[in-house]
C-alpha cells in the first residue's frame, strides 16, 4: 500500500493540472522538414526560398532566442506572392505562445494597421496575408502559412498528430 500511495497522488496531482488547464504535450517525432517537403509538392504555392538566420532574426525578431528542436522557415522568393511557410518545435512547451505570438506579429506587420501600408506593401500581397494566413499548434509544435488554400495545408499539419 505504501508504495502504491505515491503513484496514486502523482496520478490525482496530473489530473488536478490537467483540469487546470496544464496543456498536454503531443507526443510526436513530426518530421518538419519532411512536411515542408510534402506541402510543396501537393500543394500550390509561389516560388518559396529557405531563410537562413540572419533572416529569420529580421523577420521574426526571438524566434531563434528560444530553445528550438526544429526551425523552418521560407517565404516567397518576389514580394509581390504572398507565400510563406513557418515551422518551429519548441523543446519546452511554455515556449508554444510566445512562438505563436512571434508568427502573429509577423502576420500583423505585413497586413499593416490601416492608416499605413504593411510589410506585404502590395494590395493583393497585403489581401493574401489578412484572408489566407493561419497559425496553427498541436503541443510543441507551430506552423505559421500563408498560401492560396491555407485550410488544407493546416489540415496536413494537424494529421501528422492524429
Amino acid at each position: 500500500m505504501k508504495k502504491k500511495l505515491p503513484a496514486l497522488l502523482l496520478a490525482l496531482s496530473l489530473t488536478l493540472l490537467t483540469a487546470c488547464g496544464m496543456r498536454q504535450p503531443v507526443e510526436s517525432d513530426a518530421d518538419l522538414g519532411a512536411f515542408y517537403t510534402d506541402v510543396l509538392e501537393k500543394h500550390e504555392l509561389p516560388e518559396l526560398m529557405t531563410l537562413e538566420q540572419e533572416s529569420i532574426e529580421m523577420l521574426y525578431p526571438g524566434l531563434l532566442d528560444l530553445e528550438l528542436e526544429q526551425c523552418l522557415v521560407s517565404t516567397a522568393a518576389i514580394s509581390s506572392a504572398a507565400g510563406e511557410l513557418a515551422l518551429a518545435e519548441v523543446k519546452d512547451s511554455k515556449d508554444a505562445d510566445a512562438v505563436k505570438e512571434i508568427f502573429q506579429a509577423r502576420i500583423d506587420y505585413q497586413t499593416g494597421d490601416g492608416e499605413t501600408p504593411g510589410g506585404a506593401f502590395y494590395p493583393e500581397t497585403t489581401r493574401q496575408w489578412e484572408e489566407n494566413s493561419r497559425i496553427a499548434t498541436k503541443g510543441n509544435y507551430i506552423m505559421l502559412v500563408v498560401a492560396g488554400d491555407p485550410d488544407s495545408i493546416e489540415s496536413d499539419f494537424n494529421s501528422l498528430f492524429a
